[in-house]
């Protein structure tokens, strides 16, 4: 327009302007931030708001329990989030596991949860080792695990010192984290993993030495780890695959394995007794169809929809064969979705290892995985 037309970029006394008459600057305005879901697990979210004064808010079923502000130190502050969260959903799951326990049908008292327990395992045993069916009768060990005054005041002093960490901005737990704190971590997953041995033994009996048909020729060495090993799974497990002589081997891989075909465990030369459990996992999924079926049932379930991709792509080194692939979905280590012809998993092998002493941490950052597994070691 000329001159005396309308001009709607005035400022406030009538003068010509590039900038809306508003206030606002020569400069560009950035767009507000888009809202996103950042981290989600078991109902529970950590959602970032986005716009103009952007904040991390945990959830529940849509509504807000907490809220931390998005500064420049974004990583540290989400890490604060996701700590909120996860507590949440401890306390989410606890009072649902103690609700489970608390109504449990059956001849005995509520107020005797180990007979409670031992009913309801017995039942299980009866019925399909579906993915549900296991977690319900893990969620009744793990309600009394996580009932525990010990794991409660461990769990405390986790939480505690992961806040205070984190109310110091550090950008990374795996290499920042004191050692105080990485010692209340594990101490708490130990004494987790503890007192639900301790229950699952108190329901479901558990294997011996005795109970094992190992080939008599088999090294002091191997015969030792394996004896020390057999400890962690039930005995009725391992009395179904000893209808067969176990071989224990050496093996000049690099990798220990478990040959089916020969009932053989062939250990490499650094094997310790981690390897000796990870792979009788393997020995007794083969000879026990309804492990087999609860682990094949869990990797499906999980999985569903997932393309096979290379493990050493995954890993990305090349100590994998090329045919070695995997669907690593979200778990805690990409090994557990590995891919065999067979149908065999490295699930109960490596559920195994993290019962017997946490080596995955799966125990705190994957806990429905490992409440699931302690519902396969009392039921299936």
């Amino acid at each position: 327009m000329g001159a005396g037309g309308f001009n709607p970029f005035r400022d406030a006394h009538g003068r010509f302007s590039d900038r809306p008459s508003g206030g606002g600057s020569r400069e560009t305005l950035s767009a507000p931030l888009p809202s996103k879901t950042e981290w989600e697990k078991g109902g529970v979210s950590v959602v970032f708001t986005g716009g103009r004064t952007p904040t991390y808010e945990v959830r529940h079923e849509g509504k807000v329990i907490a809220s931390v502000p998005a500064t420049r130190k974004w990583a540290a502050d989400l890490f604060t989030a996701q700590l909120k969260a996860e507590a949440h959903l401890v306390t989410l799951q606890t009072a649902s596991a103690n609700q489970v326990v608390r109504g449990m049908a059956g001849v005995t008292s509520p107020a005797d949860p180990i007979a409670d327990l031992r009913a309801a395992a017995d039942d299980a045993r009866w019925k399909p080792v579906t993915v549900e069916a296991m977690q319900a009768v893990g969620a009744k060990v793990m309600a009394a695990v996580n009932a525990d005054p010990k794991v409660q005041a461990l769990r405390a002093k986790h939480e505690a010192l992961a806040q205070e960490l984190q109310q110091a901005r550090l950008e990374t737990w795996s290499d920042t984290l004191s050692r105080d704190a990485v010692n209340a971590r594990q101490n708490l997953a130990g004494e987790i993993q503890q007192r639900a041995l301790d229950l699952i033994a108190k329901v479901r009996d558990m294997a011996t030495k005795n109970d094992m048909n190992i080939d008599p020729h088999a090294r002091e060495g191997h015969r030792d780890l394996a004896e020390e090993a057999v400890e962690f799974f039930p005995k009725g497990w391992v009395k179904a695959a000893a209808k067969d002589r176990l071989r224990v081997l050496s093996t000049p891989e690099r990798r220990s394995f478990y040959e089916s075909y020969g009932h053989a465990i062939n250990l490499s030369a650094t094997a310790l007794r981690t390897s000796m459990i990870h792979e009788m996992g393997h020995w007794l999924e083969y000879a026990n169809p309804r492990l087999r079926g609860a682990t094949q049932d869990y990797l499906n379930h999980r999985t569903a929809g997932e393309t096979a991709v290379s493990m050493g792509a995954t890993y990305g080194n090349n100590s994998y064969g090329a045919h070695e692939m995997t669907k690593p979905d979200t778990f805690k280590e990409p090994y557990l979705g590995k891919q065999y012809p067979s149908g065999s998993t490295e699930i109960a092998s490596m559920m195994a290892e993290e019962l017997a002493g946490g080596r995955y941490g799966i125990t705190l950052d994957d806990p429905a995985m490992f409440q699931w597994w302690v519902g396969v070691m009392v039921a299936a």
